[in-house]
């Protein structure tokens, strides 16, 4: 049987399901989504687009 790869939104959700079934306090610890504004400012903190950091992590990561 060949594996499923979810895209990472799906993934994420599922792993939410989960902590709130089998850990609901730790759940309850998660901050909600970053908003276009909280990224926006990261941005701007940062001085580079947030792409860019996670291209960076992306090719640090996979080689």
């Amino acid at each position: 049987m060949a594996q499923q790869i979810l895209p990472p939104s799906e993934s994420w959700s599922r792993i939410d399901a989960w902590l709130a079934t089998h850990a609901a306090s730790d759940f309850a610890l998660l901050n909600p989504p970053a908003t276009r504004d909280d990224i926006e400012q990261a941005e701007r903190l940062l001085g580079i687009p947030v792409l860019v950091i996670l291209l960076s992590l992306s090719s640090a990561m996979t080689g």
